[in-house]
Parts: structure tokens; sequence; C-alpha cells
């Protein structure tokens, strides 16, 4: 049996993420049961995204927690979180757990439950996933010993192998116990795309809106082509907001499908099939230790994309061949929009569109199961799955 939980989302929240995990994990280790515990309405989406894409999904076990306030204070938080890991950890030992997953945990107070209450439980391996908290704890020097230190049995996993070579550079201690996986992802039936003939070349920011995704770069490029093209060209935001209103950079050259917040997913998808490409003008500081879902998201949908360049996506390009561009200044980004309003790259759009297909099953389930099945089968002194 093997115990995943996710102590930090609600509702919607890294919903196709624990989907797409859970069926890697099932995959992986296919005599083994599942036990997912989260909170109960983020318990309940998972359920239903896995329902029609994977049958078996009522073969795992679903349990409840309490999660602290999204406000709460560090102190409540780490209440919280040492109440959760030590309720986890004690129940995968009660059930005789082979492994224990932590899918999505604080950055900080998460982290230290976890290294401090490992010994809860001795029967096997403790998969700890980190999102965006090792940007967090490689950030400050006060932060370095909490990522490096007390890690036992913890097999700390990131979702690109560029993200675990920049930690192990930056934190070397933490190199032994750091793996890889690929961001797990369900991919639907998709046909190649096609550039529009007789209608508008869209662009697409995709995703939330905040300081590391470049967002005023991507409406600086709406201004400039929105006044020279005019019809031609349509620069959407299809995402928004984590809470409240839109910022005063969306502008008039921006389209937008909703006034304040994240957008409904079924709006996302269908504005995303109907996109030319993805524009990622991400910072690639930021970007050297976080994965992007919105990168796949455009994959699940057959869109190339223009992004400005990081590791991640060059190694993307290196695995799936020509998928995009990748520009070093937002000056380049605005070139190659440019040319290719100028001079509509068709065949080589097709052939972008159709690697990304053929491609993209390296982010499904079967891949990743087999790069978590020699992670968690691990002994303690192997050295696990690099990527």
């Amino acid at each position: 049996m093997i115990l995943a939980f996710n102590g930090l989302a609600w509702g919607f929240e890294h919903v196709p993420f624990d989907a797409a995990l859970l069926a890697s994990l099932i995959e992986a280790f296919p005599d083994e049961r599942i036990h997912f515990f989260g909170e109960r309405d983020h318990c309940q989406q998972v359920l239903r995204y896995l329902q029609p894409r994977l049958g078996s999904a009522a073969d795992i076990t679903w349990g409840d927690i309490k999660l602290p306030p999204r406000l709460a204070s560090p102190r409540q938080r780490l209440a919280a979180d040492l109440r959760i890991v030590t309720t986890m950890l004690s129940r995968a030992r009660a059930l005789q757990a082979t492994r224990v997953v932590a899918c999505y945990v604080h950055w900080a107070t998460g982290v230290l439950a976890l290294k401090a209450l490992q010994g809860l439980y001795r029967r096997g391996p403790i998969g700890l996933i980190h999102h965006g908290s090792l940007l967090q704890l490689v950030a400050s020097r006060r932060f370095h010993p909490l990522a490096s230190l007390a890690n036992g049995r913890l097999r700390q996993i990131v979702l690109a192998e560029p993200i675990r070579a920049e930690v192990a550079r930056r934190l070397p201690r933490l190199g032994p116990s750091l793996r890889a996986i690929r961001h797990p992802y369900f991919f639907e039936e998709a046909t190649p795309s096609e550039l529009p003939t007789g209608a508008p070349m869209t662009f697409s920011f995709l995703g939330l809106i905040d300081e590391t995704k470049g967002f005023d770069a991507f409406a600086g490029l709406a201004a400039t082509f929105g006044r020279s093209h005019g019809e031609a060209a349509r620069f959407d935001l299809i995402g928004g907001t984590r809470t409240g209103a839109l910022p005063a950079s969306v502008n008039a050259w921006v389209k937008t499908y909703g006034s304040g917040g994240p957008i409904p997913r079924d709006v996302f998808e269908r504005q995303l099939r109907q996109t030319t490409y993805a524009v990622f003008p991400f910072d690639p500081v930021y970007y050297r230790l976080v994965a992007s879902g919105s990168v796949l998201d455009a994959l699940a949908a057959g869109k190339p994309f223009i992004a400005l360049r990081n590791p991640q996506l060059e190694e993307l390009l290196q695995a799936m061949g020509d998928i995009g561009y990748l520009c070093d200044s937002v000056g380049e980004l605005e070139a190659v929009v440019a040319g290719i309003l100028r001079e509509p790259p068709r065949e080589r759009y097709r052939r972008q569109s159709e690697n990304i297909l053929a491609r993209r099953q390296i982010f499904g389930a079967t891949a990743v199961a087999a790069q978590l099945r020699e992670i968690l089968a691990a002994d303690e002194g192997g050295g696990g799955a690099r990527g």
C-alpha cells in the first residue's frame, strides 16, 4: 500500500497534477493500493478528474485532511503541518504502507515537519515533491540547512532534470537525496494545428498573472502589434489572477475572459484550442527552479510556443525537437512575432505541432511511472533516479 497526501491545496488547485501523479503511481506499482489524503473538496475534484481518464480511480481510497486557514500565521501553519504530518506518517505505519508520497506541502513548515517527524514511519522511503519550494529554500542562506540536512529516507523530488542540476550546483549537500521526474500530465487526443487563414493570428499568455511570468512584456507585445496590425493579430490572456481584479497592465489590446480571479477550466481549454502560439516571457532566473504547468497545457493542445530561454525549455527542445522559438530577450520575442506576422511559417508551424503531439508522452503516466519506480524503490544507500 502507498499513502500519498496533499497538505496544502484547496479545491481545484493542483488537481491535474495530483491526478496524473496518482495515475503514474498506479502504473509504477500495480500491485499496491493507493490511499490519498487531502482537503475534502480537493479529493472530490481529483476523483472527478480521474474517473473519465482512469477507470481504476475507484480503487483509490480517499481521506480528508483539515487544512489551516489560507492566511494562517507561521505559528499556526507550523502547528497544522506538524499535526498533518504526524497523522499521515502514523497512518502509514498503521496501514503498513510500503511508501509515502508528500505530493504538496508548505515550502518551510511542511518540509520542516516531514524532516522532524520522518522517524514515525520507518518501513520505506518518503517521497517529497517540490513545486516552488526549493526556490524559497535556495534563495536565502538561512534556509539552506532546512533543504540540505536531516534528509534520512526522504527522496526529495523536483519536476525537471535542469532544476535538479541547478539545485545540486547551489546546494551540493542536497545532491545525494535529490531526484528528478518529469511533471506528470494527462493528454487528451488532439490533431495537429494549422496556422489560421482569414482569421487573426492569436498569441496567448496562459495561466495566472504574477511577476515571474513576465505579463508586462506580453502586454507590451499586445500594445505594439495591436497598434500596427489591428485585427490581424490578437493577444489573449487565457487565465487571470489568483484573487482580486486584473492589474492595470492589462491594456486595451489584451483580450480577457474574466474580470478577476482564475477563469473556469472549460473556458481555459476552449480558448487554448483556438490559440495559435503560446507566449512564455517567463523570468529565466525564477524558472531555473520552478516547473511550469502552462507549458504542458500548450503541449496538450499541440500549440507551439514563443518563449524567453531558460534551461528547462532548452532541455525540452532537445527532447522533443522543433516545438517553438526560444529568445534571448524581449526584443527578440518581438522580432519573432513580427516575422511570423510578416511571413506566416505554415509548413514549419504544422511540423512543430506534429512534433509536440508525437513526443509529449515523455510527460505521460507510463514514462513518469518508470522514474517513480526507480526513485521510490531505491534502497537506503542507492542513488535513485536522476531524471
